[in-house]
């Protein structure tokens, strides 16, 4: 799993801000990338030098990860993956690279992506191949998808059953937005080397559900004059990790981390 998908290396930040119901920061200047795998695949022929390829059983994310220098990674939800043919992808496919095993044997081909939409159990996809036919089956499939640039999509973190995900700052000031963050039970979030943490929420009902599923008692809790909504926040000792467990299905939105020096 992703244990060390936004921790970098080195001295830790003193404070860890996160804010929700905020409006985020401008992203930086990256490309994000996208590797989907299934446990098999089948190529249909159509018209016009076109082929239909169906993944089948793909897990319910996609790796995605940044290119350097913030050499960043997460999970994003496979129906979020599909809607940058609508809002990302729409006026530039991207190319993919193809790779399977066929009767025993490895296989690459490079294709272009010229749409995508979820089935029952899998993706599907119409494609050009750019070189070479991929074969009809293809079983341990992976797709490599070209980069996409950071500002084109919102950020989407999906937080899935198994090992935490871990946020430990080390540079100030450092800043990392996301238009949802979803907890699947059994998902976790650590964030490590914080001194001070704090969240604003729309409602009471989910800062209580967030209080409950943290391994630290908040601080404080008090309404926002502002905007008639919830913060929370922690006065966290050095060392302390603060790890937020739900045990149901939990969604943030518009969540904005920020470290101050």
């Amino acid at each position: 799993m992703l244990r060390s998908s936004l921790r970098r290396a080195g001295r830790y930040a003193p404070v860890l801000l996160i804010a929700l119901a905020t409006a985020p920061g401008a992203a930086a200047a990256s490309t994000e990338m996208f590797v989907q795998t299934a446990r098999s695949a089948t190529v249909v022929e159509q018209r016009g030098a076109r082929l239909t390829l169906t993944l089948r059983g793909t897990p319910a994310t996609v790796l995605r990860f940044d290119d350097r220098p913030q050499r960043r990674s997460s999970r994003f939800s496979v129906d979020r993956f599909a809607d940058l043919w609508s809002s990302g992808f729409e006026d530039d496919p991207p190319n993919a690279a193809l790779v399977g095993s066929h009767r025993g044997r490895s296989t690459q081909t490079v294709v272009e992506l010229l749409d995508a939409r979820r089935v029952r159990g899998g993706m599907r996809y119409t494609v050009r191949a750019h070189d070479g036919t991929p074969p009809r089956r293809l079983r341990d499939v992976s797709l490599f998808v070209d980069p996409l640039p950071i500002d084109a999509v919102d950020t989407d973190l999906v937080l899935p059953p198994g090992d935490p995900i871990v946020v430990a700052p080390t540079e100030a000031p450092f800043q990392e937005s996301f238009s949802s963050v979803m907890f699947m039970p059994g998902g976790a979030l650590e964030l490590v080397g914080a001194s001070f943490v704090k969240l604003s929420f729309s409602g009471y009902g989910q800062a209580a559900a967030v209080a409950a599923a943290s391994s630290v008692p908040p601080t404080s809790v008090y309404e926002n004059p502002t905007s008639g909504g919830t913060l929370m926040s922690w006065q966290l000792a050095p060392g302390t990790t603060l790890a937020i467990r739900p045990t149901t299905t939990l969604t943030l939105i518009q969540v904005l981390l920020q470290a101050a020096p």
